[in-house]
């Protein structure tokens, strides 16, 4: 069985990855009401973490990518299992903050608390694809991504619609843990289905042209800040002027930002930036 045959099991691994990713997100802020109460500063330094681990894992993925296949395959599935020590999850046990540091030890507590597991599930998506077209250079891999996104939208909404009603916190860090184990063995399973793929087939595609220059990069990370930036702003008002409700209202920018990417992330959006590109001279 070749990997095509199998890509349900990638589609699987990403979709499940991405929505415990994006469940734990309202879960730690649910988990951490009591102690940090609802305002809408502690989303936001929330988001801060979240959106840091998101970028780290991204970076971990993009460096495990240019290690050797087998060695990719031992490091992630090793990572994942070293991680899942932490389980359940829970709020860290930290001393109080000092007057005047409760900027940096709310962002501390959340990020010593879910650190590990949200890092290395925040790299599954991007990991995946990797492995997935690598195995086979003729796949399209575009689809992958509306799949992690399907899974990323499912997550938040599940959270406050089915998670948060039916379980006390214990029960949803249990459910939540159980389902990060169950991403170790599917991650397992995407390993050996690209054990075949041997060095010469998994490798990092070369670039045809020359690198961006600086003015582009800076481009690309400012038009990157408009949505992180308007996402935080609509939460901040949802939470402040209309109702705050850590369950509910912190999540739904987030979900208009993945349904618009939803669409973004599709194969013609991809064939159509790849046109741009070439229509402006440049790879």
């Amino acid at each position: 069985m070749n990997i095509l045959q199998r890509r349900w099991l990638f589609v699987a691994t990403i979709v499940l990855g991405s929505f415990l990713l994006f469940m734990v997100q309202p879960m730690i802020a649910r988990l951490a009401l009591p102690r940090l109460g609802g305002a809408p500063n502690v989303w936001n330094s929330a988001m801060l973490v979240f959106q840091t681990l998101l970028l780290a894992g991204y970076g971990y993925a993009h460096g495990l990518i240019l290690l050797p296949p087998r060695a990719q395959r031992i490091v992630h599935v090793a990572l994942l299992a070293l991680a899942a020590l932490s389980l359940p999850i829970a709020l860290a046990d930290l001393a109080p903050a000092a007057p005047g540091w409760e900027v940096v030890w709310v962002p501390a507590l959340i990020l010593v608390s879910i650190g590990p597991v949200f890092l290395l599930l925040s790299a599954q998506a991007p990991l995946m694809q990797s492995w997935f077209l690598a195995g086979n250079r003729d796949a399209d891999p575009y689809w992958l991504y509306a799949a992690s996104n399907v899974g990323s939208l499912a997550g938040l909404l599940a959270y406050p619609l089915l998670m948060e009603p039916a379980f006390g916190l214990i029960g949803q860090a249990r459910l939540w843990s159980a389902g990060f184990v169950f991403v170790i063995g599917l991650a397992a399973g995407c390993a050996l289905a690209t054990r075949g793929a041997g060095p010469d087939r998994m490798t990092r595609i070369r670039p045809t042209g020359p690198a961006p220059d600086i003015r582009r990069i800076g481009l690309w990370l400012a038009l990157s800040a408009v949505p992180s930036g308007l996402m935080l702003s609509t939460t901040n008002y949802l939470t402040t002027d209309i109702f705050a409700m850590a369950s509910v209202s912190p999540p739904i920018a987030p979900a208009s930002v993945l349904t618009t990417a939803e669409k973004s992330k599709a194969p013609p959006a991809a064939s159509w930036w790849i046109s741009l590109e070439e229509s402006d001279g440049r790879p």
